[in-house]
């Protein structure tokens, strides 16, 4: 089963760093599939992972070095079981 939740999220730190979300149910085994709304420019989702059960890990990095601000948007998560 697919189940797909809508957050905002404003990126303004220094990269990289760990982004959590609530997804209820998401189980530990599942796979994450996650989608920004707009463009990140140089930032990367370098993983997605439901860790623990019900939350969703997201891990940002920015290769460039040089501050990125996206903006705030909004991610599309997709937890498969």
């Amino acid at each position: 089963t697919a189940t797909t939740e809508i957050y905002t999220l404003s990126l303004h730190d220094a990269l990289p760093i760990l982004e959590n979300f609530t997804v209820a149910n998401a189980a530990t085994t599942a796979s994450v599939v996650i989608s920004p709304q707009s463009d990140l420019g140089n930032l990367i989702i370098a993983q997605a992972r439901v860790f623990p059960a019900g939350n969703i890990e997201v891990k940002f990095y920015n290769p460039t070095g040089i501050a990125v601000d996206p903006g705030n948007m909004n991610f599309y998560i997709t937890v498969i079981e």
